[in-house]
């Protein structure tokens, strides 16, 4: 990672039922630092930035296209939807254009 922590893979989520649209991802990873404070939001955006473009090309090249990414970090393995207020979680959104991520607030 840029920001130099160790980050885990905790899994791939494929959302949306839309007729005819394309499924959105997620794709979160543990980053126990981020709870720590050693690692700020300003220093892990790079992190979201680098999974992103590291990722979710190769994955679509396999899968199809894609419509909104979410790249999270959290500090702790979490269900997804399930509230944690002593948790620390830092959230991206993107769009693929052209091959490469874009950021797009969520």
């Amino acid at each position: 990672m840029p920001s130099g922590q160790a980050v885990l893979p905790l899994d791939i989520l494929w959302e949306g039922d839309a007729p005819g649209a394309p499924p959105g991802i997620v794709m979160r990873f543990l980053a126990p630092a981020i709870g720590t404070g050693a690692v700020d939001f300003d220093t892990a955006e790079d992190d979201l930035d680098h999974l992103c473009d590291t990722l979710v090309p190769p994955l679509v090249a396999l899968t199809g296209p894609v419509g909104a990414i979410t790249i999270a970090l959290l500090d702790r393995p979490l269900a997804r939807g399930v509230p944690d207020p002593e948790a620390t979680m830092y959230i991206a959104g993107y769009v693929l254009e052209e091959g490469a991520c874009r950021f797009d607030p969520l």
